[in-house]
Order: structure tokens, then C-alpha cells, then sequence
């Protein structure tokens, strides 16, 4: 009597001539899925990882800019003089008694 053949035996018989064009095409649908398919694919890995560094050169950026105002604003607490001057530059502000030119 002969054996009925299971549903993968065609993988184990000695003259499968389709046995590594089928663990070619399994690897090739796997690597494609863990690429570009999954959820936590390579490309999403790689834009993370990006995203992640630009937000590090921001936080760098600012807390540089963080440090440059606490020292102009230390400057600024001791001395009136440079508190006039900036209030000045940046503000346009006249003391009582100045002249004021506006230029169109």
C-alpha cells in the first residue's frame, strides 16, 4: 500500500528541482517584509535615527542660545549703562530730553 504524501513532502524528496527556487523566494519575501513592510522596518529605523539626531542638533542649538541670553541679561542686571544701550538698540527707546528723527 502506498503512503499518501502530506502537504510538504514535495520539499523532501531527493529529485525536487523546486526546492531552492522556493527557499529563495521565502527568504526574498522575508527580507522585503523586515525592510520595508513591518511595523519596525529597516527604513523606519533609519528615518528614526535621523529624526532623533536633528532633534539633538536643536536641543544643542538651544541651550547655546539659553546660555548666551543668561549672560546678557547677568550683564544687564549689574550695569545701567548697558541696560540704556540695549534698551536702545533693540527697543528704539529715547531718554527724556533726547531728539528723535524719524526717517521714512
Amino acid at each position: 500500500m502506498e503512503k499518501k504524501q502530506g502537504r510538504w513532502e514535495w520539499i523532501r524528496r531527493k529529485d525536487n528541482n523546486y526546492f531552492l527556487p522556493f527557499a529563495i523566494v521565502i527568504t526574498f519575501l522575508a527580507l522585503l517584509w523586515v525592510v520595508f513592510l513591518s511595523k519596525s522596518s529597516v527604513v523606519n529605523w533609519v528615518k528614526g535615527s535621523a529624526e532623533l539626531h536633528r532633534q539633538e542638533r536643536l536641543i544643542n542649538k538651544y541651550e547655546s542660545e539659553i546660555s548666551q541670553m543668561d549672560l546678557e541679561i547677568s550683564a544687564l542686571k549689574g550695569d545701567k549703562d548697558s541696560l540704556e544701550k540695549f534698551g536702545r538698540e533693540n527697543f528704539h527707546l529715547a531718554a527724556p530730553g533726547d531728539d528723535v528723527y524719524i526717517i521714512e
